[in-house]
């Protein structure tokens, strides 16, 4: 509820503020980074996974500076056991409208993210998928845009790719707000 509120203040402060909150969720990725490698059991270890709701607000032609701290998260995150989540309605937010430099490097950006799940898009939003993720194929981009609630592509580096059908107990929707009619 906070996010909203500060979102509804315009993008340049909601960006101060996830860059905030971001810094401090990445304080805590060098001690998960000690307490792991003092595990001898794989299954001890504990992983940080960093979500960025309305990541087209940081990760933008708008905002360079914001896709450069992402870019280095990015980057460095999985050192750490760590893994960043891009939080977004359409693949079109993330993408830019003309070449640019900030648009190689959003590329780069998808490039570097082992594990997409795209849910149902928006035809429009086809292009764009293109172009973040030119590992799928004209069929799976055309799959998503008929998926029912609940299903998924997950792609897991550029060979696998699964389609998933998620369910979510009645009860458990209460937290999703807006997903209680589905």
């Amino acid at each position: 509820a906070l996010a909203i509120c500060i979102k509804s203040q315009g993008d340049r402060l909601y960006s101060a503020y996830l860059y905030c909150v971001i810094s401090l969720c990445w304080d805590q990725l060098p001690a998960n980074k000690l307490r792991n490698q003092r595990q001898t059991n794989d299954l001890d270890r504990s992983n940080i996974a960093i979500v960025i709701p309305e990541a087209h607000s940081m990760l933008s032609e708008n905002n360079p500076q914001g896709t450069a701290f992402i870019e280095q998260l990015v980057r460095r995150a999985r050192k750490y056991d760590a893994g960043i989540w891009f939080d977004s309605q359409h693949a079109s937010d993330f993408f830019p409208r003309h070449e640019s430099p900030i648009a190689e490097k959003i590329r780069t950006i998808f490039s570097l993210v082992q594990y997409k799940a795209v849910l149902r898009q928006d035809g429009a939003d086809k292009d764009a998928l293109r172009l973040l993720m030119p590992h799928m194929t004209e069929s799976e981009l055309d799959a998503t845009i008929s998926f029912e609630p609940g299903q998924m592509l997950l792609s897991i580096g550029s060979e696998t790719k699964l389609k998933l059908q998620c369910y979510i107990p009645k009860e458990d929707l209460v937290v999703f707000g807006g997903g209680r009619e589905k």
